[in-house]
This record gives C-alpha cells, structure tokens and sequence, in this order.
C-alpha cells in the first residue's frame, strides 16, 4: 500500500490496489486520506511498515481501554491479539490521527482493521498448496459492546462476553459466521447468498433483515426479529421454522422452539442503543446482565434474592447509579470489596 501511494508499486501490485478500491467507496476514502498524508510529509522517506507497525501496537499498550479484539486465527499458528479502538465504535479515524503516526503503512493497517475486512488468506512462499485459509475471531470482552460491518455491507452490534468468528470464505456463495454470545444483525440484502449464523445447537439464516440473537453457553438460545423474516431451527432442516417481526423463539437445550408475540423488542434488543430494560426481571437474570453490560463480579449472602424481580430501565448510567436505584427498588444493600460486589439483605447487615 506505501508503494501504491508513493507511486512505486509494480504494474500487478497496481491493478491489485485498483480492484481492492473498486470494492467498496470506504476503500477510496482510505486511499485519499493515505494520499493527503503522504504529500503532506515534509520528510517523503522509504517506509518501514514493521517498525511502524511495533510502534502502533506499543501505543495501544498504554491504552486503558478497548472495546474490541480481533484475533488471527489459523490451522497450525499460534493466535495473535489486536486490540482496536477504545471507543465502542471502530470506526473512528480522528481517533487514529491523533498519533500522527510515522509511517503511513501503519494507518492503512488500522482503517483497515476498523473496516474490518475480517477474511483474508495467508500464503508465505510461492505454492499455492501452503496457502491457509484464516479464519477471525472478534470478541468484544465483558463490560463492552462493540459495532462493526463486514465487507458485505452487514452491520453487526457484539455484547458484552460475545464472540463471532467469520470464516475466511466468506464472500464465497454462502456469508456463514458463528456465534457465541449475543450480537445484533442489520443483514445486507443479497438473494443469492444467504447470511448464515451457527450458534450453539441452532442455524439461523436470512438473505437480508434485523434480528438479535442470544447463544450464551448453558442458556437458551433467543432469536428476536425486528424486520422481515428469519429462518430458525436446529442442525435438522426438518426442525427449520419461518420467525417474523416482532416475533421471539425460544430454542430449548433439546432442540424444541417456542414462538411467540414481542409486545416490547426493546427488553431484548435495547442493549444496542445503549438501553439496559428490565420488567418483572428475576434478581438473578439481571445480575447476569450487569456482569455482562459492567463486567462486574458479584456474591449473594441470600440466595433467596435471585427470586426477586425488577422492573425499570436504564441508559448509559454508571454503574454504582445503576445498582444504588436497583437495590433501593429491591430493598437490599451492597458492599464494594477487592472487586466484588456484595447483595445482602438489608436484615443480614
């Protein structure tokens, strides 16, 4: 790409470049902005991509905060983590201007990786039999929740303790990505290439719609459906059912699906305006919530509590405000101690 904009690349690098370009208007962007760097560098110098590259990676070291994690997964190769953006969007450039960082390379890298052209292929020597394909991994960890698009054009919202892995043929003749935990799609139309979701025991596909989809480990698998219409089932075609808008389904451990009416989607699905609903909520389904919204870590001195319902809603407040109105709503205290949040009764004090 350094050679690209410095005009130094070979004719087959060029014509690499120009279709990368074509793909997609973001790409042009990119272009132009690497461009508008490049000739306002007072020192035009020979590009050192690795050094550059090193240097990024130590900058985000420093950072307290990420909110995204994209990591190289290949057969036979050990993983390796790049942490993004602190913002909950990745896609903001003055974030990365402000580095100024030395080699333009290394800004290629990182609207790149906030693009998230999250397939690619790795072939280190000439045969094309030691090619491997790669597959992603993003993972947006507890107490974070990330938005990003594919190159498809698909806008997908990761929750707290959520992974998605995309495979590296992606953009074949089926878009297929795997779950685990709870996303939100906004699915770009394409009749002849269905979106295909894995996760757990279920298959949901879709050519183009919005629907949220929860997989946690041990939990019941939720599809919610905001517009059009959602094929959902289990590994068997014969258990596949048709789910519409403003309809949920239920899938059970054994495979079994119960659809019914959504009167509020935003119970299910607020979470990605930022939007934390709760009504008639068991004590112990918010706490699983909270400790995926904050991260937090929790102990109850009563297990009776978890029986307990909640019913409220709150937005983008800091925690300590969310747990001050909620064990005021429930009657109970808590207690701050080594990174644990402690629910008592208020008799148990």
């Amino acid at each position: 790409m350094g050679k690209y904009i410095s005009g130094n690349c070979s004719e087959e690098e060029k014509q690499k470049i120009d279709q990368w370009i074509n793909e997609d208007p973001e790409h042009a962007r990119m272009i132009n902005d690497l461009k508008a760097i490049w000739e306002e560098r007072p020192d035009r110098q020979e590009w050192d991509a690795e050094e550059g590259w090193n240097e990024f990676l130590n900058n985000l070291e420093k950072q307290d905060h990420s909110h995204l994690r994209l990591v190289k997964e290949a057969s036979r190769r050990s993983k390796e983590s790049y942490r993004i953006s602190e913002n909950r969007k990745v896609r903001g450039r003055p974030r990365f201007f402000k580095y100024r960082v030395a080699a333009a390379a290394v800004l290629f890298l990182v609207l790149a990786f906030a693009s998230l052209f999250i397939y690619d292929r790795y072939n280190h020597s000439d045969s094309a039999e030691e090619a491997t394909l790669v597959m992603q991994e993003i993972v947006a960890e507890k107490g974070q929740r990330s938005q990003f698009k594919l190159n498809d054009g698909t806008k997908i919202w990761l929750n707290g303790g959520s992974t998605i892995k995309v495979s590296a043929e992606f953009n074949s003749d089926i878009r297929k990505v795997y779950l685990e935990g709870e996303a939100f799609f906004d699915v770009a139309s394409d009749p002849k290439r269905p979106f295909i979701i894995e996760a757990g025991q279920s298959i949901t596909q879709v050519l183009g719609t919005k629907f949220g989809l929860q997989a946690y480990p041990d939990e019941d698998i939720r599809l919610v459906v905001q517009e059009g219409k959602v094929a959902f089932g289990g590994v068997k075609e014969e258990n596949t059912i048709e789910v519409a808008s403003n309809k949920m389904a239920l899938m059970s451990g054994k495979d079994e699906i119960d659809v019914k009416n959504v009167e509020n989607l935003g119970l299910y699905i607020g979470w990605v305006e930022g939007r934390l609903i709760f009504k008639n909520t068991p004590f112990k389904e918010v706490l699983k919530r909270l400790n995926r919204w904050y991260g937090i870590k929790y102990n109850l001195v009563d297990s009776s509590l978890t029986e307990r319902t909640i019913t409220g809603e709150f937005r983008d407040e800091a925690v300590s405000e969310v747990l001050d109105l909620i064990t005021l709503t429930m009657g109970i205290d808590y207690e701050k101690k080594d990174g644990h949040i402690t629910f008592m009764d208020k008799e148990d004090e």
